[in-house]
């Protein structure tokens, strides 16, 4: 089975049968994917120092259906989400795709839609 990405189109054909008259017909659907992937995303409760385009900290994350996944580092934000540390989060994210981005940037814009957990770790 092939995984969907942005910007994928997808042609879908169906069968429908009327038994009663004993005609079958044929309807075709074109389904186009989202212009954006929601994502569930574990954030660590510390940042570290990291280098992107310049000396910066760093959110610790990783895919919250992977919690035993090493963590990786995250150098671009995510609009509405204010970090505090000692505290680890599970977020709902909304992952868009930048058009024509700047070489040195990232080409995802993320958005929080729901923080859905926030646990005081012990530090």
């Amino acid at each position: 089975m092939q995984k969907l990405t942005i910007g994928d189109y997808v042609e879908v054909m169906g069968e429908q049968s009327t038994s009663q008259s004993g005609l079958v017909s044929k309807h075709q659907i074109t389904v186009h994917a989202m212009p954006y992937v929601l994502r569930k995303i574990i954030i660590a409760d510390h940042q570290v120092d990291c280098v992107g385009v310049a000396p910066q900290s760093c959110l610790l994350t990783k895919p919250a259906e992977q919690a035993s996944a090493d963590w990786e580092y995250r150098y671009s934000g995510i609009e509405g989400f204010d970090f505090e540390p000692n505290y680890e989060y599970i977020l709902l994210i909304k992952n868009t795709p930048i058009s024509n981005s700047p070489a040195d940037a990232s080409s995802i814009h993320s958005t929080l839609i729901k923080v859905i957990e926030k646990q005081k770790t012990k530090s």
